[in-house]
C-alpha cells in the first residue's frame, strides 16, 4: 500500500478530492483490460453533491474504472437505460396512432 493521497474525482461535474492510500484509477480498463488513461464511470449518483462534499468518498460508490473508449460505451448503455420508458411511451403511443 501507498501512503494517503489526495486524488480528485468528478461528482456531478464538481471536483472533489478523496484521500485514500489505494489508487482509485488502475492504469487497466476493467472492461476491455487495455493499459490506458482511466476515467471512473459513475453507473449511478446516489447521493446530492453537498452530501458528497462533506463526505467525498461518497464519489467512489457506484463507479468502474474505464478507459475513455469503453466509457463512452458506457455512457451510451446508461443513457439509454435512462430514457427507455420514454422510448416506450413513444412506441405505445406510435402504436396506438396506426391502430386508429
Amino acid at each position: 500500500m501507498t501512503k494517503n493521497k489526495k486524488q480528485s474525482v468528478k461528482y456531478k461535474q464538481t471536483t472533489v478530492y478523496v484521500i485514500t492510500n489505494y489508487p482509485i484509477r488502475p492504469k487497466i480498463c476493467s472492461a476491455c483490460s487495455r493499459e490506458s488513461k482511466i476515467d471512473l464511470h459513475h453507473w449511478k449518483y446516489e447521493w446530492e453533491t453537498k452530501e458528497v462534499k462533506k463526505n467525498p468518498i461518497l464519489a467512489l460508490k457506484n463507479t468502474q474504472p474505464l478507459c475513455m473508449h469503453c466509457h463512452r460505451i458506457a455512457n451510451a448503455m446508461k443513457l439509454v437505460d435512462e430514457n427507455s420508458d420514454i422510448v416506450q411511451q413513444i412506441t405505445k403511443k406510435k402504436e396506438e396512432k396506426w391502430e386508429t
